[in-house]
Formats: structure tokens, C-alpha cells, sequence
């Protein structure tokens, strides 16, 4: 959750309250990018076709939050973004098929970690998956 962190200020003349936002939703930044899945044969040995990720799952970690703050699923273009960002840190992940047999689940983790200022457009480019 994103609650303002607030501090007020005494004055002679006025009183001031200044707060600084937590990285997450509420904001006029926003971070997109695009999922291409690559197709491989069942032992990945060779490249059959690529295309765009459409409908996979991409998720987002606001600041210090843990777990999953928001998740969005890619367009039919594989296309995403999260809108309406504070300025801060992020984390932005997706899932992969494990083509090089590293892990005992077959999955990885395509991770993500970036800053935004206020108002920033982040463009992640195109994030490649596998798949087969």
C-alpha cells in the first residue's frame, strides 16, 4: 500500500506539510516494454519461430514491497505497461521456459530492476522468452 509520508513543517508565518510519495501507483510515470517468446524445439536445441508474447503475465514489486504489488498481462502485440507510477525503484519480472536446464523447475526469472523519475516514460524494450 502506498501511504504518503508526510512531514509538517512550523513556521512563524505558516504552516507547511510536505510528503513524499513511496514508489507505486498514483503517480505520472509509467514502465513498458514488449514480450517476444522464442520457439524451440522440445530440447531447445534449435529456434523455430518467434513471435509476440501475447497474454503472458508480466509482474511489478513497488519499492521495498514484498511479493507481487501489481501484474499486468501483455496485448496481443505483446505489448505492456504500468501506468500512473511514482517516481523510485522497481522491479519488473516475467517467466521463462529454462532452456539451458538450470533449474530444477524448468522456469526462470527474467528480472528487471530500474528507477524512474517523475513524469519518466521507461521503455524495457523487448524481453525474450522461451518456450517449446
Amino acid at each position: 500500500m502506498n501511504i504518503p509520508k508526510c512531514v509538517m513543517l512550523l513556521g512563524w508565518v505558516a504552516t507547511i506539510i510536505a510528503c513524499k510519495k513511496d514508489p507505486g501507483v498514483g503517480g505520472n510515470a509509467r514502465i513498458s516494454g514488449t514480450i517476444q517468446t522464442n520457439k524451440y524445439t522440445p530440447t531447445f536445441n534449435l529456434l523455430i519461430s518467434s513471435y509476440p508474447g501475447a497474454n503472458e503475465d508480466v509482474f511489478i514489486q513497488y519499492g521495498d514491497d514484498q511479493g507481487i504489488s501489481d501484474k499486468v498481462s501483455a496485448d496481443y502485440n505483446g505489448v505492456f505497461a504500468f501506468n500512473y507510477l511514482y517516481a523510485g525503484a522497481y522491479k519488473i519480472w516475467v517467466y521463462s521456459k529454462d532452456s539451458a536446464a538450470t533449474t530444477n523447475s524448468g522456469t526462470l526469472l527474467i528480472l528487471k530492476q530500474v528507477t524512474i523519475g517523475k513524469k519518466e516514460n521507461l521503455d524495457l524494450g523487448t524481453i525474450a522468452i522461451a518456450d517449446n
